[in-house]
């Protein structure tokens, strides 16, 4: 289970310099900062079979190097707070294959049932790209209370058809330890600087713009 919040900045600068205000360098852990560039593709049918059963398949190029691919199942957002299922598979192509997901997918004990479920459906079908992402990630790692949480400064776009939308985020995903950890830090974040809960992913922020469902 994926377990993350969300929150939206107006201002890029203002998201980049979190990391060097001394209220939040007291969290950071002495791992060095990891920088990515990444460019998502997320892929559905052409009656759109996974949007319809809650579930995300993207396909994302990190660095130009690999390729990530991953479903997700999500019971939505709240606050700014996400929880998904969860599974990915890294590899060196960049076509998403059901059949070969379904063999080599890995998560953290999510129900392997719901995946398939949703999968095996589309075993035979087409598959095309609905909308993209692309952008820059920094990522920090931090201790709060009993848990460590991953900090990740994401700013870039969203594509969907001939719209764009801006990404200017940070994710705080909690990687060990308890939520309440994740929401303490997350409001202690919206106290110190100027953002908001965001309570749609970027997919959905993209399903917004194309005009094909309900957004999450």
């Amino acid at each position: 289970m994926e377990t993350e919040l969300k929150l939206a900045y107006q201002a890029l600068q203002e998201l980049l310099s979190v990391p060097e205000k001394k209220w939040f360098r007291k969290y950071l852990l002495p791992d060095p900062p990891v920088e990515q560039k990444l460019k998502s593709s997320y892929l559905d049918t052409e009656d759109l079979l996974f949007r319809n059963n809650g579930a995300v398949v993207r396909v994302r190029d990190v660095n130009g190097d690999e390729y990530i691919h991953t479903v997700k199942v999500s019971s939505g957002g709240n606050d700014g707070l996400h929880q998904r299922f969860e599974w990915n598979y890294k590899t060196s192509d960049d076509r998403f294959d059901v059949r070969l997901f379904l063999d080599q997918a890995r998560s953290d004990d999510d129900p392997y049932e719901v995946l398939r479920s949703i999968l095996e459906q589309a075993a035979d079908m087409d598959l095309s790209c609905v909308l993209r992402t692309r952008f820059d990630r920094r990522t920090h790692l931090c201790g709060f209370g009993d848990s460590i949480l991953e900090v990740s400064l994401d700013y870039g776009e969203i594509i969907a058809g001939d719209k764009k939308e801006n990404i200017c985020e940070m994710e705080i995903e909690l990687l060990e330890g308890d939520v309440r950890d994740l929401l303490s830090f997350g409001e202690i974040v919206m106290l110190k600087s100027n953002c908001t809960p965001e309570s749609v992913s970027k997919y959905g922020r993209g399903v917004r713009l194309l005009g094909i469902g309900d957004p999450t």
